[in-house]
């Protein structure tokens, strides 16, 4: 794997490593100087992203107002923001949705519309897609985007081609099979993939490049500048390209958030927002300018609970090995899903064939012949298995996140 990184010399300039050259740059510098303007159109969303900091779980439903983008466009009326990203809360319930963005248009180069994946049913209007310049989906397994490939093929059929996938990762070996998963699905219909956090959370700070870093058929390469926000790396995962997304980790963003009460702010990981009634264009440019304040070095606790599961007396099958058969659902492929997770080969074989002595059937069977020869797929026993694994880690993860940010 090719790495190649960046630090800061003590004259200010990014210094770019790689394995063979070294060379700064201070034009890099400037790519925090991109100004992002996040919008929530509600305070609620369809979609289920453990750790997402844009729901407010205990409130009712609220949507933007839309007199908040048009006193807040009176009061810019010079200034242009590089991209503005409509939030993933429940865009499409939006029943002014094409006049925020028609709004947006007078004062942003780009439009990112943010969808969870969940509400892709609620897709009906296509003028509305075609006035912004990129679909970004956000999805938080492998298995949503399977369940709504029709949706997605429908939007492709209709001309729309602008569309992105955001895998949301929260640091755990799963995500990194999820990825891998997603390259063939991105590959058949041409869609651009993100790998990142889940969208501005407050909660916790995920590095998809540490998560990437030293796994087999990734190369990851420079950091490119900001997209959505955060800071962008390009990276080639079995040859496909793909953006890793991470929060800054310098206090010179420009940004602006309104959230679902037309209160503004700085972005939604900080607080100290202002009715958009109250706010002058002074107030704004403070806003956009000011150094945030958050210090996303800090140290985040993310509770994980590794499961196993016994079957009759003392026939346990370990975290591991359950998500060793997670993976290989998904690649159909044993020596694939070991080279994802960084598992050997040959030790999890052994394990494996172990597991099925003492359970006494078959949790892996090999397909021979025709198009699909060399295929590795679960057993009906390891189906069921893996099914019952999901549902309780489901389960479990819920009940975590739900009491973290009680």
């Amino acid at each position: 794997m090719v790495v190649t990184w960046l630090r800061r010399n003590t004259v200010g300039d990014l210094e770019i490593h790689s394995a063979d050259s070294k060379y700064t740059s201070s034009k890099l510098v400037s790519s925090m100087s991109k100004k992002t303007l996040l919008v929530s159109p509600s305070n609620k969303c369809e979609g289920n992203c453990h750790h997402c900091s844009l729901v407010a779980l205990n409130e009712k439903e609220r949507f933007l107002p839309l007199r908040a983008i048009e006193r807040l466009g009176r009061l810019w009326k010079n200034f242009m923001f590089d991209e503005s990203i409509i939030l993933c809360t429940n865009p499409l319930k939006h029943t002014q949705l094409p006049s925020i963005i028609e709004l947006l248009q007078s004062f942003s180069r780009k439009i990112h519309l943010f969808i969870n994946i969940n509400s892709l049913s609620n897709a009906l209007d296509k003028s509305i897609f075609e006035r912004i310049n990129e679909i970004v989906l956000v999805i938080p397994s492998i298995e949503l985007a399977r369940r709504f490939e029709r949706h997605i093929k429908v939007l492709i059929s209709q001309g729309i081609e602008n569309i992105s996938l955001y895998y949301v990762v929260i640091g755990t070996a799963k995500d990194i099979g999820n990825i891998f998963s997603l390259i063939p699905f991105c590959r058949t219909y041409g869609l651009s993939l993100r790998v990142g956090e889940p969208p501005y959370s407050k909660y916790v700070n995920i590095n998809p490049i540490t998560l990437l870093e030293g796994k087999r058929n990734v190369e990851i390469c420079l950091r490119y500048g900001t997209l959505y926000g955060y800071y962008a790396t390009n990276a080639f995962i079995k040859g496909y390209p793909v953006t890793l997304l991470a929060k800054p980790f310098e206090t010179t963003c420009r940004m602006l958030y309104v959230d679902a009460s037309g209160r503004v702010g700085k972005c939604p990981i900080l607080d100290g927002r202002m009715h958009y009634r109250k706010v002058d264009e002074k107030i704004v440019r403070r806003f956009i300018f000011s150094k945030c304040t958050s210090s996303h070095f800090k140290l985040e606790f993310i509770p994980v609970a590794n499961i196993s599961l016994m079957i009759g007396d003392k026939k346990e099958i370990p975290h591991d090995v359950l998500m060793l058969l997670e993976v290989i659902e998904q690649l159909k492929s044993f020596r694939a899903a070991c080279s994802a997770l960084g598992f050997s080969t040959s030790t999890y074989m052994e394990k494996i064939k172990s597991l099925e002595y003492t359970l006494g059937f078959k949790l892996l069977t090999s397909e021979k012949g025709g198009k699909v020869r060399g295929r590795t797929v679960l057993t009906d026993k390891g189906r069921y298995i893996l099914q019952l694994y999901k549902e309780i880690s489901e389960s479990v993860n819920k009940y975590l996140y739900q009491n973290m940010h009680a």
